[in-house]
């Protein structure tokens, strides 16, 4: 074999090595169904996202959920400790988000019976309450399927059910995810 056969054989060795994991690496995030194990989220996310209903004939104060990021509560009225610590994280945790707040609701969609008032204004004061017995809270209710006594479910601002929390989280992990999906979106 002559010299520049060998250089370009060289040539074309070192291309591959250094060149061939990035195309490979590339292939196998964007090209295949593969993911890392190691990824940050801590929510579930739902795919395909659900699609859901809007109050058309919404009334003054009643929860809308386009426009503004929600963090959907499903739990029974009376309100068991799952359900009151659910509450308190997810109060924790829009504070938490500091000029972010904002961007995000807190709707606790309430099945079976009505809540305490007394402990919503105490305790809770800006979190917004729809009865699963009502049209869009029935409507709500039949589009998610639930996995446990009380669950968080994040909407986007099109009003997509897009990813469930474990009831078990707690604040951080749902801290993280969210101020990832805020950062990353300027939209609500």
């Amino acid at each position: 074999m002559d010299k520049r056969t060998k250089g370009r054989l060289q040539l074309i060795g070192l291309a591959v090595l250094f060149i061939g994991p990035v195309v490979v690496a590339f292939w196998l995030y964007y090209g295949s169904d593969w993911r890392p194990a190691g990824q940050a989220a801590h929510g579930e996310l739902i795919s395909p996202p659900i699609e859901l209903p809007d109050n058309p004939l919404q009334a003054e104060g009643e929860p809308r959920l386009r426009d503004v990021w929600s963090l959907l509560i499903v739990a029974p009225a009376d309100c068991s400790n799952a359900c009151q610590k659910a509450l308190f994280e997810t109060r924790q945790f829009r504070l938490a988000l500091g000029k972010e707040r904002d961007r995000v609701q807190r709707v606790w969609i309430v099945e079976n019976g009505i809540p305490d008032a007394e402990f919503l204004a105490a305790e809770h004061p800006n979190l917004m309450v729809m009865e699963a017995s009502a049209s869009v809270g029935g409507d709500l209710i039949s589009k998610i399927d639930r996995s446990s006594e009380v669950d968080i479910y994040v909407v986007d601002p099109f009003g997509n059910l897009m990813m469930r929390f474990p009831s078990d989280l707690g604040m951080r992990g749902m801290h993280t995810d969210m101020k990832k999906l805020l950062k990353l979106s300027k939209i609500g």
